[in-house]
């Protein structure tokens, strides 16, 4: 009887011991994933920093390997891109610059998967993903507010600057929206605010667009809104140091950037975060790129404005009903760009 027992123990043993391995050698093996940012880096606490939380985000929900890479630290961009491709499941790199080199790869590597973050393909890739963001949505209402906060500081002369990294069509979108919600602002409260616009030519120097805004602000700007990656730093230390506001951009500034919390009046919000963990989530679940590009937009939260925070009384009730008439009729197409 116990030989019986023993026996039959001994077998159900093995049965397991030999499901238990079956199910390991036919467990998948950990995708990969490949994020890229330019020279800026990943702390340039705006668009690569943004994308950064989107794939943090991921990996909290997948057991993923995750590896970042940066132009110039890790290599040139060919180079990086070539590396991430043979080593990757998905390569998805921050920013329209990548555009021309990920063409090259990705046509080296057809059987890989990419996707690139801020840029469009005309011609559509096979193996590339596109998301693009409709900024200009969450500009508009930020042209209004800085065009009545200039007012309010200062009614005989509204001004407001805008300080870009480029003068490409990406951070033009940036400014197609601000300067409208300015116009309107100007034709609902009979004004004339004076645009100043400047370009940096770099998204990383802080000290040059610090210069520029410091000339704005001698001009008469109040507000300044600097969409230039990790060079927009230096007109946030401007603002702070003479006594004027600024608006952030891609990410909530007056959180990421607490030291500047006392000038940022808000932010244009352009979620490459959630540019990312869709596009690597669509992945996930499908083992394909998704076929249609992602493109942000008020009502699908792909950009937003942040919250006023320390601003919350600052700012009028009126401007407050404007911009948030502005917002509503935006998303229902009533106000088109």
């Amino acid at each position: 009887m116990l030989n019986r027992l023993y026996s039959f123990l001994l077998l159900s043993i093995v049965s397991l011991m030999a499901i238990a391995c079956e199910s390991v050698n036919n467990t998948e093996p950990k995708k990969t994933f490949t994020i890229i940012a330019d020279e800026s880096g990943f702390d340039d606490m705006s668009f690569n920093y943004s994308g950064k939380l989107g794939m943090q985000r991921l990996a909290e929900q997948y057991d993923i390997n995750v590896i970042y890479r940066t132009i110039g630290v890790d290599g040139s961009v060919s180079d990086v891109l070539s590396q991430a491709a043979a080593n990757s499941d998905l390569t998805i790199c921050l920013g329209y610059t990548f555009a021309d080199a990920l063409d090259s790869v990705a046509n080296a590597f057809p059987s890989k998967l990419f996707s690139i973050i801020d840029y469009n393909f005309r011609d559509r890739k096979h193996n590339i993903n596109s998301s693009t963001f409709d900024v200009k949505q969450a500009t508009y209402p930020l042209g209004y507010l800085a065009a009545a906060i200039s007012k309010d500081l200062d009614s005989a002369k509204s001004a407001v600057g805008f300080i870009g990294g480029d003068m490409s069509e990406e951070i033009n979108q940036f400014l197609v929206g601000f300067r409208a919600g300015i116009r309107r602002y100007d034709s609902t409260n009979n004004m004339n605010t004076d645009l100043q616009i400047e370009y940096v030519n770099s998204f990383s120097d802080s000290a040059k667009c610090y210069q520029i805004a410091k000339s704005m602000i001698a001009n008469g700007a109040k507000v300044i809104f600097p969409p230039a990656g990790k060079s927009g730093l230096g007109a946030f230390a401007a603002a702070k140091e003479f006594g004027v506001y600024a608006i952030g951009y891609d990410v909530d500034c007056a959180v990421v950037l607490p030291d500047f919390a006392d000038v940022i009046i808000s932010s244009c919000l352009k979620r490459i975060d959630n540019a990312v963990f869709a596009v690597a989530d669509y992945y996930l679940k499908n083992r394909i790129i998704q076929p249609v590009p992602y493109f942000g937009t008020l009502k699908n939260e792909g950009v937003a404005i942040a919250p006023f925070h320390r601003f919350d009384a600052f700012v009028p009730a009126s401007t407050r009903n404007a911009i948030d008439t502005i917002i509503q009729s935006i998303k229902s197409k009533a106000i088109t760009f």
